[in-house]
């Protein structure tokens, strides 16, 4: 084991990991639709709780004040560039995951429509789904960017290797928790925008208000697609 090892952190992340995986399976059994959101919502309250705790701010989980007006003018800027490079690493993933003829890479909308139930013209359930992922997208962030990057950073260290590892582990596990419903191609896609995402954290100093605002503003779009009858 590397002799700059952070015991610590390293247990804080392994410890609220498999708390957060342990918590989605057991909720899986009676409401799996709203397992991810709700057991990530609680999850996220636990680390506050814990980081209060242990006399440490939030910034643990990307959580930056403002201090310079420059950081408010650059907000908009840095969200619009998350939200493009997200929807262009997703179509890319798609496209050579159709392209790859393997069946296991093809498309399975029956998982979406399994989990979000048919969203076309259906105003109510449309605008119910839409709460939910302004809710659920940015505590994706805080919990797979904020809190698992920079407490795997901290103990790995900040060497290249471990800052690489610090967002692909993070990146790849995001992935499988999306595989319930999405399958495979949701393992990659996911796990490739989740990559995109950790190295734009890492771009913006670890500020994680532009990503938890692209990613909401993503999925709304996805959203607003399938309401509308739009096969994107």
């Amino acid at each position: 084991m590397p002799a700059n090892l952070n015991n610590r952190a390293l247990g804080e992340f392994l410890g609220f990991t498999i708390f957060a995986i342990a918590l989605k399976a057991a909720l899986d059994l009676v409401i799996w639709r709203y397992a991810a959101p709700i057991s990530l919502i609680m999850v996220l309250i636990c680390l506050c709780f814990y980081l209060k705790h242990q006399n440490r701010d939030l910034t643990r989980l990307g959580i930056v004040s403002f201090r310079k007006a420059k950081s408010y003018w650059l907000l908009p800027l840095q969200t619009l560039i998350a939200f493009v490079i997200v929807i262009a690493t997703g179509v890319a993933v798609t496209i050579l995951g159709e392209m790859s003829g393997l069946a296991i890479m093809q498309s399975n909308p029956e998982g979406d429509l399994a989990r979000f139930g048919n969203l076309t013209g259906n105003t109510g359930l449309f605008l119910f789904w839409l709460a939910i992922i302004w809710v659920a997208g940015p505590a994706e962030e805080l919990f797979f960017r904020g809190f698992m990057i920079n407490t795997l950073t901290e103990a790995l260290g900040r060497n290249r290797l471990a800052v690489g590892l610090s967002v692909f582990v993070p990146a790849l596990i995001f992935g499988v928790v999306h595989m319930y419903y999405q399958g495979v191609p949701g393992l990659f896609t996911t796990g490739f925008i989740g990559f995109s995402l950790g190295c734009l954290f890492l771009v913006y100093k670890r500020n994680i208000w532009p990503l938890m605002i692209a990613h909401a503003c993503v999925n709304s779009l996805g959203f607003t697609l399938q309401y509308l009858g739009i096969d994107a």
